[in-house]
């Protein structure tokens, strides 16, 4: 199965939800966590050094960090793809990521 993620969408948590919800909200949540946010779990998150780079190697930074907490936290899940949208961001230095993963284990 497919899964899409989109940042500049948001994600509405629902309690109780179907596979393919649970899977996104998940995802959700890790991308929109900083490394070191959560006390007693600061290993969770994604390394956001990339923030203050020029975009093109944030870019590439940003996939790094993605790929690395996909791997640790969801190693059933690959990615098959990483997009960037600046055309639509509020700030100049504003990014949305699309990330597309599929479930290795169907």
């Amino acid at each position: 199965m497919t899964y899409t993620i989109d940042t500049s969408e948001g994600v509405s948590l629902t309690l109780n939800p179907t596979e393919a919800e649970a899977v996104v909200q998940n995802m959700y949540c890790l991308l929109q966590t900083t490394l070191g946010e959560i006390p007693c779990y600061r290993d969770y998150g994604i390394n956001k050094e990339f923030v203050s780079t020029p975009i093109t190697v944030g870019q590439n930074m940003a996939i790094s960090a993605i790929a690395s907490a996909m791997a640790r936290y969801f190693p059933e899940l690959e990615i098959e793809q990483i997009e960037f949208d600046t055309a639509n961001a509020e700030a100049p230095d504003q990014i949305s990521a699309r990330i597309e993963v599929t479930d290795g284990n169907e």
